[in-house]
């Protein structure tokens, strides 16, 4: 776009600006453990978030809560990244995964 503005003696100036719309909520993913996975008590990576807006920056980035399991730690646990917000006022949507802590010496097979 380009304006051109005067004042009142005549003098005129012009200027090309562009403008961005950012209507694109920022992403949000769990990292450190994967969806489905078995990890045995005493190795279980750490749980986080990560939060990323290529457009406008990000404003409050996302949180981690984990939930389920024993009282023991053991069980199926559910890692939740909370809600992100861009600069713009854009706000994702809540990503969780879930995964299983065995028991100490539980051998875990991987396929591949």
């Amino acid at each position: 776009m380009t304006a051109t503005c005067s004042d009142q003696a005549g003098n005129t100036g012009s200027a090309s600006y562009t403008v961005k719309v950012d209507k694109t909520a920022p992403t949000v993913t769990v990292t450190g453990v994967s969806n489905g996975a078995n990890y045995v008590y005493g190795s279980v990576p750490s749980a986080s978030c990560n939060t990323q807006d290529a457009t406008s920056g990000v404003a409050s980035a996302a949180t981690i809560s984990l939930t389920g399991g024993n009282i023991d730690g053991l069980g199926t646990i559910t890692a939740t990244c909370s809600s992100a917000t861009d600069n713009a006022g854009n706000s994702s949507t809540p990503v969780s995964v879930s995964y299983t802590v065995l028991p100490p010496g539980t051998v875990v097979e991987s396929c591949g």
